[in-house]
């Protein structure tokens, strides 16, 4: 009897513990950025239905996820909160309790503003902006309808560690899709060239098919071999993260779409280290807008 007491004593203060250790974070909670723009979708017929994604640094057990338009709430769902790997959360279980407008739930119907605002013990801790243009084209015959979600996606690409043991990679990710709405077989390719001497340092490509909502690709970086008269490279190298430390200084990532630029991105090292930018830097930028990365993933700007 003792001995099971003892036992049912040290989980009450594990326990205890674990759940101290949870509410005691360095900093504010923030969603994985990168989740949020592959989870942020439409359905065809414009339902709005949240999806699972992780967080750092949360605080409580239950959440809510407020949509606004044009700076007016028009529902609510509620989620739960649960603890993954620590300091990772995940948020799932989402329900809508407020601005059900369709049997199937909640349905976009209009262009405009929007705003997704998470909130936990009753405080906002990230705000997601996006806007939403619907509009009818293709064949005068039988228009076809599109619905557009413009926001992040549209401005940001960026480096992700795949790992940070020795056999992790750099790779390229970035969000595209297809203006016109029809699926199309396309080819990406991303030169990284050092600014200082305009060397090349990197490269990546991969096929994937374009289509009428944001997909992300993913682009493994590699020391580059030889280049073809198509501007393609083969016999390349492996560039691994954590032992081919990119040198000191400022670097441009070009991305193309079959031979088209699509638009390029800049980061710098310092000490060996990608450096955080924009609204990656935590003590320049509002927590709400915070983009958390879990230092694996560095957000780089469009630039052009």
């Amino acid at each position: 009897m003792k001995r099971v007491n003892c036992i049912g004593i040290l989980l009450i203060i594990a326990s205890a513990a674990a759940q101290l250790n949870a509410q005691s974070h360095p900093f504010p909670p923030a969603p994985i950025f990168s989740q949020l723009l592959s989870n942020v979708q439409l359905r065809d017929n414009g339902e709005f239905r949240p999806l699972r994604t992780y967080a750092y640094f949360m605080k409580g057990d239950k959440g809510t996820l407020k949509v606004l338009k044009d700076g007016s709430e028009i529902a609510e769902f509620k989620f739960g909160i649960e603890p993954s790997i620590l300091p990772k959360y995940t948020l799932d279980y989402f329900e809508l309790i407020s601005g059900k407008n369709d049997v199937l739930g909640l349905i976009l119907k209009e262009s405009g503003k929007y705003e997704l605002a998470y909130y936990a013990n009753g405080e906002k801790f990230h705000s997601f902006p996006f806007e939403l243009e619907i509009s009818t084209g293709g064949d005068p015959y039988k228009p076809k309808k599109q619905m557009k979600l413009n926001g992040p996606w549209n401005n940001y690409a960026y480096l992700y560690k795949t790992s940070r043991e020795s056999h992790g990679k750099w790779e390229f990710r970035i969000f595209v899709r297809s203006e016109d709405g029809e699926y199309q077989q396309s080819k990406g390719q991303v030169i990284v060239t050092r600014d200082k001497d305009k060397k090349i340092v990197a490269v990546g490509s991969s096929g994937f098919r374009n289509e009428a909502r944001w997909r992300r690709q993913e682009l493994v970086l590699e020391k580059p071999g030889i280049k073809n008269p198509k501007g393609e490279y083969y016999n390349n190298t492996d560039l691994l993260a954590n032992t081919d430390k990119f040198e000191d200084g400022s670097y441009t990532a070009a991305f193309n779409i079959d031979g088209k630029p699509y638009g390029t991105y800049k980061f710098s090292v310092r000490s060996g280290e990608i450096q955080p930018q924009g609204n990656q830097i935590r003590e320049s930028t509002d927590p709400s807008l915070f983009i958390e990365g879990g230092g694996m993933e560095f957000f780089m700007i469009k630039t052009q």
